[in-house]
């Protein structure tokens, strides 16, 4: 049987990679969450894959359901999108809402579900983290992604809301839909 050749820098290299491995696998969990309160369920989607657990959410928890939409809707083409959004990331813009929550001091818990747009979160997200006061607030994120993981969403959830309790996000690859009634009930212990 013919030997795998050994060195220490291949040692040093897949010691290196453990600590993404078990990240990565936190990330995806799906333990049970308590969620407990008034529950606000915020929504944002263009293709409607965060949609479906959203709702979800909102039907287990008795919630409330607000969508973030914009004064101007995006493009429907796909690739218009993809480059309007990249010119308001570069440009750190903000894209003005249709609406507001208008008693977000009334819920305990916000569940924001949305999806990664370019590995980070979309502009309309952002419009709505700098238009509410979360703190004091426990902020669940629901994170879909077309396969690249959640990028840096999390630490722009933390920055932009940092009086807020912020879990450990709910974290699903978009067109899994099949089984996205079954994750939703097991992480919400049902």
């Amino acid at each position: 049987m013919p030997s795998l050749p050994f060195s220490r820098r291949l040692m040093l290299a897949a010691l290196t990679l453990l600590p993404l491995a078990s990240r990565t696998r936190a990330q995806d969990s799906t333990a049970a969450l308590d969620i407990s309160g008034r529950v606000l369920v915020v929504l944002y989607t263009r293709s409607h894959n965060s949609r479906i657990p959203a709702e979800l959410v909102r039907r287990r928890t008795g919630g409330d359901l607000f969508e973030i939409r914009t004064r101007n809707p995006y493009p429907i083409d796909y690739f218009e999108t993809v480059e309007q959004v990249t010119r308001e990331r570069e440009a750190d813009y903000r894209p003005p809402l249709a609406g507001d929550v208008a008693d977000i001091a009334g819920y305990d818990t916000i569940v924001l579900a949305f999806p990664i747009w370019g590995g980070s979160l979309p502009p309309p997200v952002r419009s709505f983290l700098d238009a509410h006061d979360l703190g004091g607030k426990r902020l669940v994120p629901m994170i879909c992604h077309g396969g690249y993981g959640p990028g840096e969403a999390m630490a722009l959830l933390h920055a932009a809301a940092p009086e807020a309790e912020v879990t450990a996000p709910f974290v699903m690859e978009g067109e899994q839909e099949r089984r996205v009634v079954n994750r939703v009930d097991d992480w919400l212990g049902g």
